[in-house]
């Protein structure tokens, strides 16, 4: 009898602690947070022209994209992933409130893709976000994300930080990874700690979908510091893959080492100084499609171009200290072209 009395005990006390266990209170509420922070998240809308060949010679087309940006400076300095903004002809920019501004591209690391946009209006009821030390970041610790998901604007989403991928190639990157939900439209949005602190920029998912499965990355803000925010701006407007090796050779290219031209932004120091884009998609087993038919890169001033993490530095530090015309040498159908511009 004891064990009958006993059991509808051990059944309750065993509810009870499942109860426990498994009620979401134990997670951190980021409700202040957002309240924080979200006058300083914006949407990005971009209009972009390409040129591709086609039966009927080449054609233009225009698209229009969707992203995400954080204000980070009161002089209107917003932080975004250099895929949103590198190639724009034009940007436009919606604040929580409603509000409309344009802005320009100032400076883009198209390899860690990141970008700073500089705003041509800032309005009152905007804030600023704080920069974090993303250095202490823990995996394990939660994290949050606004953008706007499919157009949906300041959308929130919560998960932790899953990892640190670092890769030390042609420059030094640090990703975050993390489980919080990004879709379309996140691109470009930040990610903040429990504090209300900026972590990092949405970059980019591995999806066998095209949708959110749990694996995101951000670019860490203190990577962001270095390849931006402490140097002298730079863009140059312009898509560009390295190319070597057999892929240089089948490009018939007279050098072993280059950089292919995808696509050139409209109004871009690019487009200034003449570079032509690729115009032919092709499939490349084993790699990325690329598009074929514009200028290689060969020459960065006095500079040879070297697919390599020393070649890349020697072409960054050039060109953050050149005051005078750029110039960069090209191959182009089969010639060599010199071209000219501001830097």
């Amino acid at each position: 009898m004891w064990i009958k009395h006993i059991r509808p005990w051990l059944m309750s006390t065993a509810l009870f602690c499942g109860c426990l266990l498994s009620s979401p209170s134990w997670a951190v509420d980021v409700s202040n947070a957002y309240l924080k922070v979200m006058n300083s998240v914006v949407v990005l809308k971009t209009i972009v022209h390409e040129q591709q060949m086609s039966s009927q010679g080449i054609t233009e087309k225009k698209s229009s994209e969707l992203g995400s940006g954080v204000i980070i400076d009161p002089k209107g300095l917003v932080l975004t992933a250099s895929h949103v903004v590198n190639l724009a002809e034009s940007i436009e920019v919606t604040f929580k409130t409603g509000e409309t501004t344009s802005a320009k591209v100032i400076s883009s690391s198209y390899l860690a893709d990141v970008a700073l946009i500089q705003l041509d209006q800032m309005p009152d009821s905007v804030s600023i976000s704080s920069l974090a030390d993303s250095d202490q970041l823990k995996v394990g610790q939660e994290a949050f994300v606004i953008g706007a998901p499919y157009g949906l604007e300041h959308t929130l989403s919560v998960g932790n930080i899953s990892g640190r991928r670092v890769y030390d190639d042609l420059i030094s990157m640090e990703f975050l990874q993390t489980d919080a939900a990004i879709n379309t439209g996140n691109s470009g949005g930040p990610m903040y700690n429990t504090d209300g602190e900026l972590v990092g920029i949405v970059s980019h998912i591995r999806s066998s979908s095209g949708g959110n499965e749990g694996v995101g990355f951000v670019a860490s803000i203190n990577m962001i510091k270095d390849l931006l925010l402490n140097r002298p701006p730079s863009w140059i407007g312009a898509d560009i893959i390295p190319i070597k090796g057999e892929l240089a050779r089948a490009l018939n290219v007279p050098h072993s080492q280059g950089l292919l031209v995808q696509r050139v932004a409209k109004g871009s120091p690019a487009e200034r100084l003449g570079l032509k884009p690729g115009i032919l998609p092709v499939e490349i087993p084993g790699a990325a499609d690329i598009m074929i038919g514009g200028d290689v890169i060969i020459q960065v001033g006095p500079h040879p171009i070297f697919v390599s993490k020393d070649g890349f530095l020697n072409v960054r530090d050039y060109l953050s200290k050149q005051d005078g015309p750029l110039q960069l040498t090209v191959w182009r159908g089969g010639e060599w072209v010199t071209l000219y511009g501001e830097n």
